[in-house]
């Protein structure tokens, strides 16, 4: 079947994918393997998502010791900043002590 398919190739405008002809020769349903994808594409973002979670707890208890032992640094430590969810999971660029010269040091 891929032998047929490679030479009608040129009459095809759409791209199909190597996995889908490849089930199809070996007499499985395509339609099985994209279920197949979908759902472990759903497990994984399920589980970077809870990786974000995790690092936003730990962003939020970092600042809050950082805010208890070391007051002073509590207007640095803006929350807006370092809250991920905020920002569209855009990265925040934070700023070092290098760039601020009001830092306390």
């Amino acid at each position: 079947l891929l032998a047929q398919l490679d030479e009608q190739k040129d009459d095809v405008e759409q791209n199909i994918p190597k996995d889908v002809l490849d089930d199809i020769d070996n007499n499985r349903n395509p339609n099985r393997s994209a279920k197949a994808r979908v759902e472990n594409t759903a497990v994984q973002n399920q589980f970077v998502h809870s990786q974000l979670l995790a690092v936003q707890s730990y962003r939020g208890f970092l600042r809050e010791a950082l805010v208890e032992n070391f007051p002073d640094m509590a207007p640095f430590l803006d929350e807006t900043r370092m809250d991920l969810a905020k920002h569209g999971g855009d990265v925040v660029r934070m700023h070092s002590h290098f760039e601020s010269p009001t830092h306390p040091l």
